[in-house]
């Protein structure tokens, strides 16, 4: 189990999004990721990807 916090500025307020999910030893990818906001203002929308790169890095993007 993976779990960490970006903290980021949007739109004039802060927001914790908290990131979570499976990354199993030797399999190199997401199993149920899950991106959970916390913070001053819930109504903005922040769209929140779950990938992998051409080395098979996991990768989150906002």
């Amino acid at each position: 189990m993976l779990t960490f916090t970006i903290r980021v500025h949007h739109c004039y307020n802060w927001n914790d999004i908290v990131i979570s999910g499976y990354n199993y030893p030797n399999q190199k990818t997401w199993y149920s990721p899950k991106a959970t906001m916390l913070g001053s203002n819930h109504n903005n929308e922040i769209n929140v990807y779950f990938g992998k790169d051409g080395d098979n890095e996991l990768w989150v993007g906002l």
